[in-house]
């Protein structure tokens, strides 16, 4: 029979609660050894950290000796959320040894080694693969417990002898929650100061990068709340720091880093004076994107400017371009744009006072050109004889660097000529296909060609008519002429129109409209617009028309309606319209006051004085005639006659007065009785006085070597 044997079955409890941490000494001490007999024993000793009467951990016998696996001591958590300070190693059967803590120890949230956790079984505080507490005298489990939702850390002071006598003598446990616990310590050590400093006693640091703070208090014993409180007092640079004191420089100049800690209600606080260096740049690397060296002219590349560290300060990067047998520009981003073949020297330079600079050449190089095909601007395979039509090409790529090119033509069935902007002219008479021939002049081998066809079908032969076919029209009247070509598709069907006047006269417009202006007969010519030369023609026959006489005006002779009795006075007509078929009239005088007669050449001859009407009668049949007054008036006369040498007559006169003369006459001068000359004629020997008013007048002759 298996026997228990319990070395102390009444303990009393002691707790103190001084300050903050719950310390419980187990009067008497708890003792129990393994009995083989029994094989497990369960419940030993429950640990009640904040005696609420709810265990969070307890001891447990296992031994299995009988069947060669040896014994096991453990302790047993309850609560998913206690824990044990584990050692990190595990017996055969995958149970986790217990961490072995020594006296002033610290046990909180950042342990040394091992870890937090639990096994099942659970966690061992030996067994026959490893004594581990064994004959270590007072040792203590570190644990992690969770009251109410809010985790404290805590310890168990035991020995487990050489016998296998497990003793459990006293436990406690931090009430400031998370905060750490020094193994066997019954009471908090109040703190009474702090010092804080960078690590290692390192109070500056380079712009961006980290220092961790450490705090010291003291004395260093204390057990009283450890939880430091940082925050950064930004002076001429700037950090952040974590809660855990890890600071992180943010911008170059001054911080001070302050860390509080309450004791009781008390803030002990220190600070500590940091200094951020700027990071300066220590390197830079100048290339292109993807380590490209060359741009097509027109196209960029961005421009990569790699420096170390890459945490400096200022990373900005002034960038220029020095032209050497290319050109480029470049932005403030580094973006390069070529603009002439060649190289260019990219140059990059810190802005940071580090002065330091780096260069790579960079090559312009053209955009070839991959192919060239021509088309036709107004989307045609064919044009007809002396048309004309553009042609063009596509490059590819479009922003090919070198696109200047050739034309030509390869006259095959037709011909045609090309000039050097592509425009296509058909010369050949006939149809026919030239091709049309375009050639890089930087690579002859990119090249294309094009087929087009020449249409041309000439005029053979034309036939002339008038509009229905009519080859007779009248004096001013229109007719369209027709212009029948053959063969009816020819390729140019304009035509030009002329007529040639024989015993008739008329017009023709571009339009074929001919105008008849006086009968008889014209010859109308249509021509050919091509080059054929083939001409139509047709004789028009124009009918004349009669054209009555409108009217007749009648006056004397210069406009005179005046004459002497004894003298006479031409009369004028004049017909119109001026074309009238039949412009002959008739003279005939009307006696008024006066009286006269006419001769059928109008020749007026007064015989008494008076007013007579002189009329012209049509002899068209119109009845249309045209008449004018002509006042008689006494005949004129030569007062006195004092020249022996000349005889003068007839005198009176009615129209010319006659001198004749035995010597030459030089010059006849009339005068009137008041002495003002009247007219004047040289080397006559007859004046003409129908002109001048009846009336005396005195005659002078000139005869040579005589007056």
């Amino acid at each position: 029979m298996k026997k228990l044997i319990f070395l102390s079955l009444i303990c009393s409890l002691t707790v103190n609660t001084y300050a903050q941490i719950v310390y419980t000494d187990i009067e008497p001490d708890i003792t129990t050894t393994l009995d083989p007999d029994m094989g497990s024993l369960y419940e030993v000793y429950p640990i009640d950290f904040d005696n609420d009467g709810n265990k969070e951990f307890d001891f447990r016998w296992d031994d299995y000796s009988s069947i060669g696996y040896g014994y096991f001591l453990h302790i047993t958590y309850f609560g998913i959320d206690n824990h044990m300070w584990l050692s990190g190693n595990a017996n055969s059967y995958g149970a986790s040894y217990l961490q072995v803590v020594n006296e002033n120890e610290l046990i909180g949230p950042n342990i040394p080694s091992g870890s937090w956790g639990d096994s099942y079984p659970e966690p061992l505080i030996a067994d026959n693969e490893n004594m581990t507490f064994q004959q270590q005298g007072d040792k203590f489990i570190g644990v992690r417990i969770t009251l109410s939702g809010i985790v404290y850390f805590g310890w168990i002071r035991v020995s487990f002898d050489e016998n296998k006598t497990l003793t459990v003598k006293d436990y406690a446990y931090q009430s400031f929650a998370n905060t750490p616990i020094l193994a066997g310590a019954s009471v908090n050590i109040q703190a009474d100061s702090l010092h804080i400093e960078g690590e290692n006693g390192v109070n500056t640091i380079l712009n961006g990068n980290t220092l961790q703070m450490v705090a010291s208090i003291f004395p260093s014993d204390a057990t009283t709340n450890q939880n430091i409180d940082w925050f950064i007092t930004d002076l001429t640079g700037s950090a952040n720091i974590s809660n855990t004191g890890l600071l992180t420089a943010i911008s170059s100049g001054t911080v001070i880093v302050n860390a509080s800690l309450n004791v009781d209600g008390t803030n002990i606080i220190d600070t500590d004076t940091i200094h951020i260096e700027p990071n300066l740049i220590q390197s830079i690397n100048v290339s292109g994107s993807n380590n490209e060296s060359n741009v097509f002219i027109g196209q960029t590349l961005q421009m990569n400017a790699n420096i170390s560290p890459n945490n400096a300060d200022n990373q900005n990067i002034n960038w220029a371009v020095i032209n050497q047998s290319g050109s480029a520009t470049i932005n403030n981003l580094g973006l390069l744009t070529g603009v002439a073949l060649g190289d260019v020297i990219v140059m990059a330079s810190t802005t940071d006072g580090s002065n330091l600079t780096d260069t790579t050449t960079i090559t312009i190089v053209p955009i070839v050109l991959e192919s060239i095909t021509i088309y036709s601007e107004n989307n045609i395979s064919d044009i007809d004889f002396n048309e004309s039509e553009q042609m063009g090409v596509i490059f590819s790529p479009t922003n090919a660097t070198f696109q200047d090119i050739t034309w030509s033509i390869i006259n095959q069935t037709a011909s045609a000529t090309i000039t050097q902007d592509g425009l296509v002219n058909g010369q050949a008479i006939g149809d026919g296909i030239v091709q049309i021939v375009v050639v890089s002049d930087e690579n002859n081998m990119i090249t294309d060609t094009f087929n087009l066809y020449i249409n041309y079908k000439p005029i053979t032969n034309i036939t002339v008519f008038g509009e229905d076919s009519i080859l007779i029209m009248d004096e001013e009247t229109d007719m369209q002429m027709i212009a029948i070509i053959n063969p009816s598709n020819a390729t140019h069907t304009e035509l030009g129109w002329s007529v040639e006047n024989q015993t008739g006269e008329a017009t023709i417009d571009d339009a074929g409209i001919l105008t008849a202006i006086s009968y008889g007969t014209v010859k109308v010519t249509a021509h050919s617009a091509d080059e054929s030369g083939i001409i139509g023609d047709t004789i028009i026959t124009i009918n004349e028309i009669f054209r009555y006489i409108t009217s007749i005006p009648v006056q004397g002779e210069n406009g005179i309606n005046t004459v002497p009795v004894n003298s006479y006075l031409q009369m004028e007509a004049s017909v119109l319209p001026q074309n009238a078929t039949n412009p002959d009239y008739a003279w005939t005088v009307i006696n008024s006051t006066g009286s006269a007669f006419i001769d059928d050449n109008g020749l007026l001859s007064p015989t008494t004085m008076g007013e007579v009407i002189v009329k012209a009668v049509a002899q068209d049949g119109s009845n249309i005639s045209g008449e004018e007054v002509v006042n008689i008036t006494t005949a004129v006369g030569i007062n006195s006659f004092e020249n022996q040498h000349s005889v003068v007559y007839p005198n009176p006169t009615y129209d010319f007065l006659n001198v004749s003369s035995d010597k030459k006459i030089i010059q006849l001068s009339l005068y009137s009785i008041d002495g003002k000359k009247v007219m004047e004629s040289d080397y006559i020997e007859r004046i003409n006085l129908k002109a001048i008013s009846k009336g005396n007048y005195i005659l002078k002759v000139l005869n040579k070597d005589y007056s």
